[in-house]
């Protein structure tokens, strides 16, 4: 057998990406972890677990669900042989509301802005007076608003005297 040329050969591959997703049901809480690898995404585990302490689609007994999930969690990283770092979480249900804000940062003097004037900004839009009862799942920034005017998705390097953040 002959070699191929190492032109035509295939590249070298880093190790995989390992990822995860969690979806907490009322029903069924499930978890799948899987390989990317050459930009192509393998099944390696999946675990599942009866959920407990839901009631008619809120959370009515929080101990019981992370139980629920640790065993899904448990069950999918035993089938799969590896514990990925974080993962994709899917939670629904009446009580899950998405909610926009906006967060303002009077930056003084004209300057170029920096990665802690956006962390900043962000983190004033996430100052929101919650009803009791609810909580923050998830913050995700959407844009940025430079002095009133240009709005950008990374402003960092722009001169500006003002910065607002949509999240």
């Amino acid at each position: 057998m002959t070699a191929l040329p190492s032109s035509r050969r295939w590249p070298a591959v880093a190790d995989p990406l390992y990822v995860a997703a969690l979806d907490a049901g009322s029903a069924y809480t499930r978890y799948l972890v899987g390989a990317v690898e050459r930009g192509r995404l393998r099944l390696l585990g999946a675990g599942r677990s009866l959920s407990q302490g839901w009631a008619r689609g809120r959370i009515a007994d929080l101990p019981a669900v992370v139980e629920s999930l640790r065993s899904a969690i448990a069950e999918g990283e035993r089938a799969a042989g590896v514990s990925p770092d974080s993962a994709v979480v899917g939670v629904g249900g009446a009580g899950v509301e998405g909610v926009d804000n906006r967060g303002l940062y009077e930056m003084g003097r004209r300057r170029p802005i920096e990665p802690g004037d956006t962390r900043y900004a962000i983190e004033r839009a996430l100052e929101v007076n919650l009803p009791a009862g609810r909580m923050l799942l998830q913050a995700a920034p959407q844009s940025f608003l430079v002095d009133g005017q240009d709005s950008y998705w990374d402003p960092q390097g722009v001169a500006a005297t003002r910065l607002e953040s949509f999240v």
